[in-house]
This record gives C-alpha cells, sequence and structure tokens, in this order.
C-alpha cells in the first residue's frame, strides 16, 4: 500500500467556501441565541407588571379585611376614570384622604418602582344576611406595555 505525501501544490488548510459557510452558520446561531434573549427579556418584563399588579390588588384586599364589617360601606367607584394623585398609605388614618383603602373610599392609584401606575378599585355589595361581598380589581398602565396585566380577588365577609 503507497500513500502520497502532499506535494507543495495541494494545501492542506480550509477554503475559502468552507470559511465563509462556518462563519454563515456560526452568525445565524447568534441570531437564534439574540432572539432567545429578547423573548426572555419581555417575558421577565410582563411577569414584573403581572406580579406587582397582583400585589397591589392583594394589599387592597389586605387592607379591606383588616377594617371590621361594620364599617364597610356598601358601594362601587363612580365613574372609569380613576384619580392620578398617587397614594401615600401612610396619611390614609385622614378622614378626608381619597386616595387609600378606608370605608367610603372605592379608587387607589399607587406608583410601584420598575412597573410603572397601579390602579385599583374595588366594590362592595350587601347580600342577604348583611353578608359582604367584595371585589377587588387591579389593572396597571406600564409605560411603554399599555394596559398589560389585570388581576382580580373577591371575598366574603359576614
Amino acid at each position: 500500500m503507497t500513500t502520497t505525501k502532499p506535494t507543495a501544490g495541494q494545501e492542506a488548510g480550509f477554503s475559502l467556501v468552507e470559511a465563509i459557510i462556518a462563519v454563515l452558520v456560526f452568525i445565524i446561531g447568534i441570531a437564534a441565541v439574540s432572539n432567545l434573549f429578547l423573548m426572555s427579556i419581555t417575558a421577565n418584563s410582563t411577569a414584573n407588571v403581572s406580579a406587582a399588579t397582583a400585589a397591589v390588588a392583594s394589599e387592597v384586599m389586605d387592607r379591606l379585611r383588616a377594617i371590621p364589617s361594620n364599617a364597610l360601606t356598601p358601594g362601587a367607584p363612580s365613574g372609569t376614570v380613576l384619580t392620578p394623585v398617587v397614594a401615600d398609605l401612610s396619611v390614609c388614618s385622614e378622614p378626608t384622604t381619597t386616595n387609600c383603602v378606608r370605608p367610603g373610599n372605592f379608587v387607589l392609584t399607587k406608583a410601584v418602582a420598575g412597573v410603572g401606575i397601579v390602579h385599583a378599585k374595588w366594590s362592595i355589595v350587601q347580600t342577604g344576611n348583611g353578608v359582604l361581598f367584595i371585589t377587588v380589581r387591579a389593572q396597571t398602565m406600564a409605560t411603554g406595555v399599555g394596559e398589560r396585566a389585570n388581576a382580580e380577588f373577591t371575598t366574603f365577609r359576614y
């Protein structure tokens, strides 16, 4: 069996066509991975907004549960436009404060860091035998994503 040794005229490296094809395959792979990164960033942002909306709705529901049942007044928010004033929950003890969770008020607008403005509104309906049906709805008005996340919680109070 005879083997031939490469002569000076034969090349043992890659050709230009092989190198270009390898670079194109690499670029297609990088483009696919970068698309995955963009999709994960979008999904993470959406999850962050949804979690913030649910947290505000849960906070409002917890504050309504802390109010004695006999102090809660049945009612619902009037109109569809919520107050643009951002809630400062430290001053909710003031009887004239309109943007906090207290009897007689049914709207809250809260700024959430990294998310934007979350609007919450709730309704209290008196059913038979003094049972209160409470519904809390929160909606995020995040910058750049519009009305993207909604959360709703309901409960009964005796």
